[in-house]
């Protein structure tokens, strides 16, 4: 069995999460937020697109896997809220569900006010300056972007995993 060719969208889009990691909030921000979104939806694409038509038993776990997912529809959020919903929101709106938040004391948490007025709480360990972009709705409100996105590509190892457990059956 070859590799999946959606394990190396994977591969990018942790490099992309670094960088976004590691770049300046504004324009820079928004065009690093653009790959980070769109590429975990590309992983799904690609596994169906390409990676399904190497042979037969591939496309028909990888099909059995996709309806399983769209039966367990709103759950996991992670991609119907994130992988699936911020992509469209991005790319099809130009619309970003977060907001810049930002300490330059000391202190290890800040509160901040984000969507219908809600106020989260958000933490740095350890103590220090705090730059972060974080939800301001849905079910990841209050949550650092960067983090999500990282949990996004957690579930797809898991998703990949499955499919080529399933593979070796």
């Amino acid at each position: 069995m070859a590799g999946l060719r959606a394990r190396v969208v994977i591969d990018d889009c942790r490099v992309a999460i670094e960088t976004l990691d590691e770049c300046e909030f504004g324009p820079e921000w928004r065009r690093s937020w653009v790959t980070v979104v769109a590429l975990p939806r590309a992983v799904g694409h690609v596994l169906q697109k390409v990676d399904a038509r190497t042979d037969a038993r591939m496309a028909e776990v990888i099909r059995q896997q996709y309806e399983s997912l769209k039966r367990s529809k709103p759950e996991p959020a992670i991609y119907w809220a994130f992988i699936e919903g911020e992509r469209n929101n991005v790319l099809k709106e130009y619309q970003f569900s977060g907001r810049h938040a930002s300490s330059t004391t000391s202190a290890s948490s800040m509160s901040l006010a984000v969507g219908n007025g809600q106020i989260v709480t958000v933490t740095r360990d350890p103590p220090g300056e705090l730059h972060m972009h974080v939800f301001n709705e849905g079910p990841f409100v209050g949550r650092h972007q960067v983090a999500v996105a990282k949990a996004a590509l957690a579930w797809w190892e898991s998703y990949l995993a499955e499919v080529e457990t399933r593979l070796r059956e």
